[in-house]
């Protein structure tokens, strides 16, 4: 540390003129003084100006929804699925179709009964408690064809 004040000779390497200190603080009052005149004339323009401003952002911002969502808009109206009237497609249909081809087509279809199908489901859905544990009800089935 003593090396650099050696180095650097303790001097300044600024100097002040004489008497500036004396009249430093009547200077800034001056200074302040006038900056306040002229910001008296900018500060209503700033405030025009900050809110024009804001008031065009928000239009723009308002613009753009308004756009954007009848932009899309149109696009999504368009996927919407198409009602299918039934009634019309079968009263159309109805006539290609004869007693032979409707056998045809349920005879080919495997044959359940669907009694059959919910008597062998009944005991796996019946549980009993007792004594702590769940035992599953097992009942004989009859069923005559």
């Amino acid at each position: 540390m003593k090396s650099m004040k050696d180095k650097f000779n303790k001097k300044l390497p600024f100097k002040v003129p004489d008497g500036y200190f004396d009249n430093l603080p009547l200077r800034v009052q001056e200074r302040i003084a006038a900056n306040q005149a002229q910001n008296k004339y900018k500060g209503r323009w700033v405030t025009i100006r900050s809110q024009l401003a804001f008031a065009a952002g928000f239009a723009f911002m308002a613009l753009l929804s308004y756009l954007g969502y009848y932009m899309v808009h149109p696009l999504i109206t368009e996927k919407k699925p198409i009602k299918t009237d039934y009634v019309e497609i079968v009263s159309r249909t109805i006539y290609e179709f004869d007693d032979i081809d409707l056998f045809k087509a349920i005879e080919q279809k495997k044959r359940t009964d669907s009694l059959k199908e919910v008597y062998d489901e009944i005991p796996h859905r019946l549980y009993v408690r007792s004594s702590n544990c769940i035992t599953i009800i097992d009942e004989k089935k009859e069923i005559k064809p």
